[in-house]
Parts: C-alpha cells; structure tokens; sequence
C-alpha cells in the first residue's frame, strides 16, 4: 500500500493527465473520483495520448455513447495500442 500509495503521488505531480486519470478512476492514493478522472482521461485523449484515448471511450461506453467510444477507441487504435485494436 506504501508503494501504491508513493506512485499515486508522483503521478499526481507529474501533471500526466493519463495517471491521474488513472487514480481517479480505480482510487489509487486518492478517493475514487468518476467525474475527475474523465475529465483528466478526456485532456490526456487530446493531447493524443493512446491510453487516455482508450480509458476515455471505455468512459464513454459506460455512458452508453457508442459514437464517441467508437472513434476514440479507433483513435488509440491507430496510434498501436493493441487493446484498442481488439474492442
């Protein structure tokens, strides 16, 4: 939990929208925040990072919006990330 709890911090100094999507979203060293951590998954997804592409359109399935979780998952997709590929 210490370690955890050591790279929640760091990511969430680190200005990288992508982790600290990521810590909103499963409550990584801060309380789990739905809304926080699609609004850093939809900056990480402009800034054409593919993970946050991807972490967004699972957000925006979860919304029951095919259409934008759709061309975000092709948008990750292009960029390699073989997850994407697959969904």
């Amino acid at each position: 939990v210490e370690q955890s709890n050591y790279w929640a911090q760091k990511a969430l100094s680190s200005n990288n929208s992508f982790a600290i999507g990521f810590c909103y979203s499963v409550g990584l060293g801060v309380e789990r925040n739905e809304e926080k951590s699609f609004a850093y998954f939809l900056i990480s997804a402009n800034q054409g990072d593919e993970f946050g592409q991807s972490w967004l359109a699972n957000c925006y399935l979860r919304l029951d919006d095919y259409q934008k979780a759709s061309y975000w998952t092709l948008k990750s997709a292009e960029q390699g990330n073989c997850d994407a590929q697959f969904e």
